[in-house]
């Protein structure tokens, strides 16, 4: 008789297409013509070793016996850093999904800081990149306005010559400048980042 081993499920290992998350799948299956695999939930993980049992569960129930080789072969809500490879170093992975936790539930923010982990080629630290960030805006000259009125430079109850300032050429200089960047929001309006 054979012992029937009982693998539990980890929590990470979902059903559905999560917000955040990669589908790993066993090479062996698919080196013999069978597709096994599964989406991770990354924000349902809390470790690197938590990232790996959802692994090692995916590859022990393989319909291949003795699969050990993995990759990822799709992902959701992930940057550009993590997706060029089939092989993304999982504690990238899991760093992502820690600096997402600290920057919370807005959703603005949590796009915003994929946007500029793209940009930067990097997980980059929560801190620096709320350092950088300066918002949704509904454009760059809507930015430009607001950030001339912040330093003081639109007296209040002015309407003339503020009226008549083309503030689509105040953004472009200052993103010519060098000193601003912006990326399309999904929401609408751009996401503003200071590169100095």
């Amino acid at each position: 008789m054979t012992a029937t081993i009982i693998i539990n499920r980890p929590a990470g290992v979902v059903d559905y297409l999560p917000d955040i998350g990669a589908y790993f799948a066993c090479l062996a299956a698919y080196n013999n013509g069978r597709l096994h695999g599964a989406w991770v939930d990354l924000e349902e993980i809390t470790s690197t070793d938590d990232l790996q049992e959802c692994i090692d569960y995916i590859l022990a129930s393989s319909p291949e016996p003795g699969a050990e080789e993995w990759a990822m072969h799709d992902h959701a809500g992930l940057p550009d850093c993590l997706t060029h490879t089939e092989w993304p170093d999982l504690t990238d992975l899991a760093a992502y999904d820690d600096a997402l936790a600290e920057i919370g539930d807005d959703a603005d923010e949590r796009e915003a800081f994929r946007l500029y982990c793209n940009d930067r080629g990097e997980i980059v630290d929560v801190e620096a990149f709320r350092d950088a960030y300066n918002g949704r805006h509904d454009s760059g000259s809507d930015f430009a306005y607001d950030l001339a009125d912040d330093c003081g430079l639109i007296p209040e109850g002015i309407t003339w010559p503020v009226s008549c300032i083309d503030w689509e050429a105040a953004w472009r200089e200052l993103e010519i400048g060098g000193d601003y960047t912006s990326e399309s929001a999904s929401a609408g309006g751009v996401h503003i980042f200071r590169t100095c």
